[in-house]
Parts: C-alpha cells; sequence; structure tokens
C-alpha cells in the first residue's frame, strides 16, 4: 500500500480496507494485504484490524526467510515476501518472491 494516496484518518481507512476484503471473501476469494510497517502505520494507525489476512512483504533484502520481519498491524510475520527487485532473468527484469 502506498501512502502517498490515502486520506488522513486511519479508522477510515482501516474500514474502507475491511469493505474491500469483505468484497473479496464474498466473490470467494482469499484476499492478501501487500504492505510495509511503515505504510501500514501511515494509512491505518497500526491496527490489527485486518491481521486475519495473509501478509505479503514487499521489502526486498535478498534473504529468503523472515528473520528481518518485525511485526506490526497484528501480524506476527507475513505469508510471502519480495526477496529481490529487478533481477535480470534473461534479458527480463523480475522480482524474486520467497513462501515457507
Amino acid at each position: 500500500m502506498d501512502s502517498e494516496n490515502w486520506g488522513g484518518i486511519p479508522t477510515t481507512n482501516a474500514r474502507l480496507i475491511g469493505e474491500w476484503l469483505q468484497a473479496l471473501r464474498e466473490r470467494g476469494i482469499t484476499p492478501g494485504v501487500v504492505t510495509t510497517a511503515s505504510e501500514w502505520n501511515t494509512i491505518c494507525g497500526n491496527s490489527d484490524r485486518h491481521s486475519s489476512c495473509r501478509l505479503w512483504d514487499p521489502t526486498a533484502d535478498g534473504e529468503p526467510n523472515f528473520k528481518n520481519f518485525t511485526p506490526f498491524g497484528g501480524w506476527t510475520k507475513p505469508s510471502m515476501k519480495t526477496c529481490t527487485e529487478g533481477a535480470d532473468l534473461a534479458g527480463t527484469v523480475v522480482d524474486t518472491l520467497w513462501w515457507p
């Protein structure tokens, strides 16, 4: 989540995100959230309201593990993470992902 595009009221933002997540569930989709602690805190004020959703940590540190993850928003660990960004794969720029 990019905090530049959100309003300044964290409780309103958390409620809106909840409405989107519920709409996905009603359509049979299991939603997840892609965010960092910094972005989440700015957008939702560290609300733990959506911590039952899977978390994708977009912080690319090159490590295929969750050792550098610091809990936030009720999440104790992510479900997956971006491992590297902008890797060259046969002339195509790709991100690599990791999950246990």
